[in-house]
């Protein structure tokens, strides 16, 4: 238990290492020496990495490491953007298996991931039963992760109603890293909102193609005045 919540473990052993596809993600993260090794892969290396492995396997690449795939450039923007506003560290909020976080934690990045409904998950890495809000509240002096919050398919008469919580409950100069695919309408329409409160931080970074997802971290900060 932490701050009164459950903590679940991680399930099946080191995820990171033994499926062969998480493996390979985690193999540069090393927090010891992953910034002093070529990494296995830059966004380059991973697309073409999850392209072969997707020939090869039977495995859905998706089923196996979610919506979202890390990659070097996507551990150097979290670095960089912790450093420069002086964050402890990331919560993760909806981790669902937990995989970004534990990449993070790989890399020397204290990173806790939260989840609403843990227990459903194959977890890469512990992880707290909190919703956001909760999580955006027991650790305010953190930045928070947000990574796809709902399933593309949920009605745009209410588009994406966990990722308007996070962006309520941030508190003002607050962080968000937040990773979508750049297509989907349902995105563009919570991307409206955001801007409409926060100012982007730096410019997008594209992530690894999963499936035919086309990912985009973008950073933002919220408004230190409500708008």
């Amino acid at each position: 238990m932490t701050h009164g919540y459950t903590i679940f473990e991680p399930t099946g052993g080191d995820m990171l290492n033994e499926h062969p596809v998480i493996a390979e993600f985690a193999s540069w993260a090393d927090s010891k020496n992953w910034k002093h090794q070529s990494p296995v892969l830059t966004l380059d290396a991973a697309e073409k990495f999850i392209g072969k492995y997707s020939r090869l396997s039977s495995v859905d690449i998706v089923s196996t490491i979610g919506f979202v795939a890390p990659c070097l450039e996507f551990i150097q923007v979290i670095e960089r953007e912790l450093s420069n506003y002086s964050l402890k560290g990331v919560v993760e909020v909806g981790a669902g298996k937990g995989l970004l976080s534990a990449v993070l934690q790989r890399a020397g990045i204290d990173s806790i991931a939260t989840d609403i409904r843990p227990e459903s998950f194959t977890r890469s890495c512990s992880i707290t039963h909190m919703s956001a809000e909760e999580a955006i509240e027991t650790y305010p002096d953190r930045a928070v992760l947000m990574s796809w919050p709902e399933p593309s398919y949920l009605p745009i008469e209410d588009p994406s109603p966990v990722g308007r919580q996070v962006l309520r409950d941030l508190k003002p100069g607050g962080l968000l890293f937040y990773i979508h695919d750049k297509h989907y309408t349902n995105e563009r329409i919570l991307l409206q909102a955001m801007r409409m409160m926060c100012m982007q931080v730096g410019q997008d970074q594209p992530l690894p193609v999963v499936a035919v997802d086309e990912n985009v971290l973008r950073v933002f900060r919220k408004s230190p005045v409500p708008v």
